[in-house]
């Protein structure tokens, strides 16, 4: 008796069964053997005749997952006619996609391409699938995603994906600030790249894109200029942030080094280096047990970075302007945040005779306006670069599972499946 229910699943038709036989099953498996009756496709490529007589068979194991409880695998008995003329040909394979470059099912196909969409590499999916990993790297291959919509606001970061001769390079990631989408992975971040694909992405769209979040790198600026030079520019305000975190870092550093590593100076200003760069202290004011040269103390958070502090004039200074500017910026608005900045500038202006805040000086007047208009808000929410740092970490990770890539549009097409992870693959969508 014939399963028509199973045969639905795997997508043949039972009037083109010509013997159908249970094999077995087990608590992973279900085993069928099916031989197929010949068919009109079934012609000489020499003469054009129909093909009836059988040469020989080839058997074919084919695998279906997903469709019930248990995999399904079909036994293929495939017929190799002898036409009158001598020529030979196989039958026609109904499993398989003909010229698609790799002899697997769509239900195959299907299964390899949500796997892709995991965290997991080409040879370990091979490996659950049954199959190589080339045929895996085939279906990858064979898919080739078209940039996403751009929307009004551009997110946009780096990642490095190669090293040579000691010099990492770098492509960047665009993501659609306003749906969190991926637009696409650039090889390059380049001026000239960047506002080449985005003159491409939009030269049919009525509106260009409005708002660029990125980072303090140049070629972004100058891309985002030539495309569009009234587009806002907004560098997240995170990256200030983490400078001037830096700025207090490097002092101490440099108090640090005045200090041999055995005293007592020394250890406590590498020991709590993080208390410095904390936001807000701890209001409860627990104790903190520590020890120092085998002696084992006690002391409250802001006792600890008093003490810190107390160590270098240039420390407090630096610490004491900058932890105001964090603790409160988060609040701010535009005018506030202008007003800010511009003092902040000032404190510096005021204070070159300390390298870490003089070095970031010129930094921050370049970048002024950008930095400022990051407290805009747009939809009820100021701008930012978040969604791309995000990206730009999922990346890492897939860098990291894949120990490398060796081609960059094979990984683009990776990172399209990993960042479309909610959307189901259907039948016939590759």
């Amino acid at each position: 008796m014939i399963d028509t229910t199973i045969l639905s699943l795997i997508g043949v038709e039972t009037s083109l069964i010509e013997k159908y036989e249970f094999l077995g099953e087990n608590n992973n498996e279900i085993i069928l053997s099916i031989k197929l009756a010949s068919s009109e496709k079934d012609t000489c490529p020499k003469c054009g005749s129909s093909l009836r007589k059988i040469k020989d068979y080839t058997y074919k194991r084919y695998k279906y997952y997903g469709l019930v409880t248990k995999t399904i695998t079909v036994v293929f008995a495939q017929k190799r006619f002898i036409c009158d003329c001598g020529k030979t040909k196989m039958q026609h394979n109904p499993f398989i996609k003909r010229n698609s470059g790799y002899k697997v099912t769509l239900n195959i196909k299907k299964a390899i391409i949500n796997l892709l969409k995991e965290n997991l590499s080409s040879a370990f999916i091979a490996k659950q699938l049954g199959i190589s990993d080339q045929t895996v790297l085939r279906v990858l291959n064979s898919i080739n995603p078209k940039s996403g919509n751009s929307g009004q606001i551009l997110c946009i970061d780096e990642f490095s994906y190669k090293k040579t001769r000691g010099k990492k390079q770098y492509g960047c990631i665009l993501i659609n600030g306003e749906n969190n989408t991926l637009i696409d992975v650039l090889s390059e971040r380049t001026s000239e790249k960047i506002h080449s694909f985005l003159y491409k992405l939009t030269k049919n769209n009525e509106n260009k894109i409005e708002f660029f979040c990125m980072d303090m790198f140049d070629a972004y600026r100058e891309a985002v200029k030539a495309y569009n030079s009234e587009a806002i520019i907004v560098v997240d305000r995170f990256h200030l942030v983490r400078r001037l975190n830096k700025v207090i870092d490097d002092i101490r550093i440099r108090v640090m080094k005045t200090y041999e590593e055995e005293n007592f100076h020394y250890i406590l200003l590498k020991k709590f280096r993080k208390k410095l760069l904390k936001k807000s202290l701890d209001s409860n004011q627990h104790l903190i047990k520590f020890k120092v040269n085998e002696i084992t103390r006690t002391a409250y958070e802001n006792e600890i970075v008093n003490e810190l502090l107390s160590y270098n004039n240039d420390l407090k200074t630096a610490y004491e302007k900058i932890h105001l500017w964090i603790n409160g910026h988060d609040s701010w608005n535009e005018i506030k945040a202008e007003s800010q900045i511009d003092k902040l500038i000032q404190f510096m202006e005021e204070h070159t005779t300390i390298p870490e805040l003089n070095a970031l000086l010129p930094t921050l007047k370049e970048w002024r306006n950008e930095i400022i208009t990051s407290y805009i808000s747009v939809n009820g929410k100021n701008l930012s670069n978040a969604i791309s740092e995000s990206s730009v970490r999922k990346i890492k990770d897939l860098k990291r599972v894949l120990h490398g890539f060796n081609n960059f549009w094979t990984f683009r097409a990776r990172c399209f499946l990993v960042f479309s992870k909610k959307d189901p693959v259907k039948f016939g969508d590759f």
